[in-house]
């Protein structure tokens, strides 16, 4: 009888590993490896028309930003793009040797 119970137990407990939550797991990895955010994290998102992100909570942040807090937070783009013969290299500061391979926007 207790290893009927046992047995029951444990079906029970691996009722919640079926292939559905498989698939959910697996897109909740690749979301994270991709985005950095959760699958609630980009649902919350949505809903909030804002950017959250659990890492950047756990980080000791802010868990969602608006988008002018966003934009505050971006870096400003080089300036300075030259073509080279890999494509294009852009820098913060002119570089007056690569003057004639500039590229203007």
């Amino acid at each position: 009888m207790k290893r009927i119970i046992c047995l029951v137990g444990l079906l029970g407990l691996l009722a919640g590993c079926g292939p559905e939550s498989l698939i959910t797991t697996g897109l909740g990895i690749a979301s994270l490896k991709t985005t950095r955010k959760t699958l609630p994290d980009h649902a919350i998102g949505l809903v909030t028309d804002q950017d959250c992100s659990t890492l950047r909570a756990q980080r000791g942040d802010a868990y969602c930003l608006t988008p002018e807090e966003m934009e505050a937070r971006i870096p400003a783009q080089p300036e300075f793009c030259y073509r080279t013969i890999g494509g294009i290299d852009c820098y913060d500061r002119p570089d007056e040797s690569k003057q004639d391979s500039r590229l203007l926007y």
